[in-house]
């Protein structure tokens, strides 16, 4: 992963975080322990790449996708 992915990584995870701070009802939707992948509607293969990468691993992983006009998308991915 190169270093300007991991910056967008780093910021679309402070997006959502505030996102949280200010819509804490999305928490209800995803378990204790899950793991949040991040993505963006605007950056497919940023968001792909992510999802790649947890495919390959084990746990419960949940999608954070930032959308254009509605906040965020989560949804279980593995």
């Amino acid at each position: 992963m190169s270093t300007k992915e991991i910056e967008k990584n780093f910021s679309l995870s402070a997006d959502f975080g505030q996102y949280i701070i200010n819509h804490p009802e999305t928490l209800k939707n995803i378990p204790r322990n899950a793991q949040i992948v991040m993505g963006d509607e605007k950056d497919r293969p940023l968001t792909e790449k992510n999802v790649l990468m947890v495919k390959k691993a084990k746990g419960r992983f949940y999608q954070a996708v930032r959308q254009a006009k509605n906040g965020w998308k989560v949804r279980q991915i593995g």
